[in-house]
């Protein structure tokens, strides 16, 4: 609201005018709303930034928990959506809270289900692989087995070894993978039945972290000449 008088042309503004701008408060659910919307666009972004941790922890948990339609919808847990709220949940939990992500995926699009249910597992025991505090990126046996790697290498793993649980019965095709994806694989495929075949979302039974093929990075890593026996020593050895 302008309380000048008229404004016929640019010139008509001056350094004294006055705008007054009418404000109302918005309830509770309409903030939370707005903030779900921010959250679901962040993917693009960078950094997010809150007032406070306070904040921020509320927000997350607001969004984690949401059912709104078409909020935290991927139409494959190894979607590029996916991995923003892997990364969201896990700052919640940084932050202290308990919520787990309650994926929306609409229109019946985990189907067929079995092979969802592989990259969810993937997804899920490749987040508590990651270690709690930061002074580390990646889990220790991963690094060891290929040192250049990135978060972003380990997250591409955890997707094609994901894939490969649709292929184990091909294992001497699994030989010719690098040995932190069949690593990974190994993690994932161990895990599998600690999920319900009926809604794979449901965990059963406590993850099964550590296992054979935790002997073997170190050696991998010291005998890179013996590294094709090794291989196939620790498939052999951990498959399920």
């Amino acid at each position: 609201m302008y309380t000048a008088s008229e404004i016929t042309s640019p010139t008509c503004f001056r350094e004294t005018d006055k705008f007054l701008f009418q404000c109302f408060k918005l309830s509770r659910h309409h903030t939370t709303t707005i903030n779900n919307i921010f959250l679901e666009e962040a993917h693009t972004t960078s950094s997010i930034i809150y007032h406070s941790q306070g904040s921020l922890k509320s927000s997350l948990e607001q969004y984690v928990k949401s059912e709104t339609t078409g909020i935290n919808a991927v139409l494959d847990p190894c979607h590029t959506r996916h991995l923003p709220l892997i990364v969201l949940e896990k700052i919640a939990r940084d932050l202290g809270s308990s919520v787990s992500f309650r994926i929306n995926a609409p229109y019946g699009i985990f189907s067929p289900p079995r092979m969802f249910m592989s990259s969810f597992v993937a997804y899920t025991v490749a987040s508590k692989l990651l270690p709690e505090k930061h002074t580390e990126m990646l889990p220790l046996a991963y690094s060891l087995m290929n040192p250049e790697a990135s978060e972003r290498a380990f997250w591409s793993d955890t997707h094609q070894a994901g894939l490969m649980m649709i292929l184990r019965t091909k294992r001497g095709f699994f030989m010719e993978f690098p040995p932190e994806r069949l690593w990974l694989y190994l993690k994932i495929s161990r895990n599998m039945n600690r999920f319900d075949d009926q809604d794979f979302t449901k965990q059963i039974i406590d993850l099964e972290l550590e296992g054979p093929e935790d002997d073997f990075p170190r050696y991998i890593a010291l005998f890179p000449s013996q590294r094709t026996n090794l291989v196939k020593a620790m498939y052999y050895r951990a498959i399920v």
